[in-house]
C-alpha cells in the first residue's frame, strides 16, 4: 500500500504541471500558449517578470526597440518585424535581396535599386543602394530619391554626384599627332628638294 502512495504523488504532480501550461509541444519560458503545432505561439511567460517575445516562441527580460508591450507580449511597431531569432525587431523590407537602410526596391538582383527608407528622415542615395541623412550637392530631392542632375552622376560610392564626362575630347591622339608630324616632314622635305632640284637645274641653264 505504500508503495502506492509515491506513485499517486507523481501522477499528482505531473497533472498540476500540465496545468501551468497549455502549450503542447511546450515552449521554453512559456506558461500559456495559443495555436498548435508549429503555429503554436506564447501568451504568457513562466517568470512574471518577463514578457513574450516578438515571434511569441519564447520569453525576453523585455521587450526591444521598435515594439510595444501589449499586455505582456512584444509586439513590433507597424515599420518593422521580428527579427531572424525572434528575440528584436527589424525594419520590414520587401528588397530581396535586403538592402541595408531600405524598406521598399524595385527592380531584380543586381539592378535592385531602393525607393524608400526605413528611416522616414533619410533619402535615398543617387545610386539607389542605400539611404544617406540628406541628398548632396548638384541632386534634387525627388519624392525622398536624390537624383543628380543632368550635368552631373552617381560617384564611385553612390552618395555624391560628380561631373560627367558627357564632352568627348577633340584632341588628337598621340599616333595620330606623330602620323601627321612623319607626313609634314615628307611634304617639306619633298618641297625642298624639289626646289633645290629646280634652282640647280635653271642655274645651270
Amino acid at each position: 500500500m505504500l508503495s502506492v502512495i509515491p506513485l499517486i504523488c507523481t501522477i499528482v504532480l505531473a497533472k498540476n504541471m500540465a496545468k501551468a501550461t497549455d502549450c503542447n509541444p511546450p515552449i521554453d519560458g512559456c506558461s500559456t500558449c495559443t495555436g498548435t503545432g508549429d503555429g503554436q505561439t506564447c501568451t504568457g511567460c513562466t517568470a512574471g517578470d518577463q514578457k513574450v517575445q516578438p515571434n511569441g516562441k519564447g520569453c525576453i527580460a523585455g521587450c526591444p526597440p521598435n515594439s510595444d508591450d501589449v499586455g505582456g507580449i512584444c509586439t513590433c511597431k507597424s515599420t518593422h518585424k521580428p527579427s531572424d531569432n525572434g528575440q528584436t525587431c527589424v525594419p520590414k523590407t520587401d528588397c530581396n535581396p535586403p538592402i541595408d537602410g531600405c524598406s521598399t526596391c524595385t527592380g531584380t538582383g543586381d539592378g535592385q535599386t531602393c525607393t524608400g527608407c526605413t528611416a522616414g528622415d533619410q533619402k535615398v542615395q543617387p545610386n539607389g543602394k542605400g539611404c544617406i541623412a540628406g541628398c548632396p550637392p548638384n541632386s534634387d530631392d525627388v519624392g525622398g530619391i536624390c537624383t543628380c542632375k543632368s550635368t552631373h552622376k552617381p560617384s564611385d560610392n553612390g552618395q555624391t554626384c560628380v561631373p560627367s564626362n558627357t564632352n568627348k575630347s577633340s584632341g588628337l591622339s598621340t599616333g595620330a599627332i606623330a602620323g601627321i608630324a612623319v607626313a609634314a616632314v615628307i611634304v617639306v622635305g619633298g618641297l625642298v628638294g624639289f626646289l633645290c632640284w629646280w634652282f640647280l637645274c635653271r642655274g645651270k641653264a
